[in-house]
């Protein structure tokens, strides 16, 4: 059901997706991420190895859910949806972002974007960064992040509680679930 790796794209430089990166320990997905390795046969340009996983199938609509830690660097965690082709190329984030850059600890982007679409001549985005309630340690404590996506609306929620939503204007064409650490 799923790619541990992305066969479409390396990774946003300076960081390259390494398979061996990727784990499942005692029912637990774990992503590293870390300074380059000569084991990691990183290609010119790249400097990091970070980690990607990669649904096979595409999904269009419906409610998706992950308990997650994000990993505790600048090196953004993201738990998110996208299809990049030649008629579309669009994107849900359920997540994203560097809980362990200094004064982020608590912040999430949440949003969607549509860099090409039939429908649309132009690069639209909307969305918003999500701040933790005070007491969160996003890197050190699991949470359950989700999407509610139908042809009407598409809704964010944490632990079970709506934190944006928004008219789903755009976002009407299947597309891969991913988790991944990027670089940005």
């Amino acid at each position: 059901k799923w790619f541990d790796y992305d066969p479409k794209w390396l990774g946003r430089k300076p960081a390259y997706f390494v398979r061996d990166n990727i784990s499942v320990v005692e029912g637990e997905l774990h992503m590293l991420s870390r300074l380059g390795r000569a084991e990691d046969k990183l290609p010119k340009g790249y400097r990091y190895s970070t980690a990607a996983v990669k649904s096979k199938a595409a999904v269009k609509y419906g409610y998706f859910e992950v308990m997650c830690k994000p990993i505790n660097s600048s090196i953004t965690s993201a738990f998110w949806f996208y299809k990049a082709n030649s008629e579309a190329h669009t994107e849900i984030d359920v997540f994203e972002g560097g809980v362990g850059e200094p004064g982020k600890h608590n912040d999430l982007l949440m949003a969607a974007h549509v860099f090409k679409s039939p429908d649309l001549d132009k690069y639209d985005a909307w969305g918003e960064t999500w701040k933790a309630p005070k007491n969160y340690n996003l890197a050190d404590e699991y949470h359950i992040y989700a999407l509610d996506w139908n042809k009407d609306r598409i809704t964010w929620l944490v632990d079970n509680k709506v934190v944006y939503s928004q008219k789903n204007v755009h976002l009407h064409y299947p597309l891969n679930m991913m988790f991944s650490s990027e670089t940005m």
